[in-house]
């Protein structure tokens, strides 16, 4: 589990991009769902 608040931002690029499974609430947490990888899923 990662939580982003203090994290830079290029680092959390390389954490999502090497993300398997991605879990957020709707909304614009969701935004760096578009850096995921082809084999990742999404939980919403």
């Amino acid at each position: 589990v990662v939580f982003n608040r203090n994290v830079p931002f290029k680092r959390q690029l390389e954490i999502t991009r090497n993300t398997d499974v991605f879990i957020g609430i709707h909304g614009a947490g969701l935004t760096h769902a578009m850096f995921l990888p082809d084999w990742a899923s999404l939980f919403e």
